[in-house]
């Protein structure tokens, strides 16, 4: 579960950084037997999944953040822009 957990853990921030618009907030609870990350940008655009041929380098983040997530979601932002996934 730990390589999960790295993995999680800078795929999220990553794109928010990548693709969001600052400031961008990483955070990280531990309890009651679950881990829950969070990453906050103030991007208008909201993150998106991509149809990809079995030869793209690029463009996963987000299914394998998906496929390792027990629950996994965005919310906006109540002052857009922005969101929290």
């Amino acid at each position: 579960m730990t390589d999960d957990v790295v993995l999680v853990t800078g795929e999220l921030p990553a794109k928010a950084v990548t693709h969001g618009e600052p400031p961008v907030r990483f955070s990280l609870w531990l309890g009651a037997g679950e881990l829950r990350v969070r990453v906050t940008d103030h991007g208008p655009d909201r993150p998106r999944h991509l149809d990809l041929e079995v030869e793209a380098v690029h463009g996963r983040g987000l299914s394998i953040v998906d496929a390792l997530a027990d629950a996994s979601g965005v919310t906006p932002l109540p002052d857009p822009p922005g969101k929290t996934g």
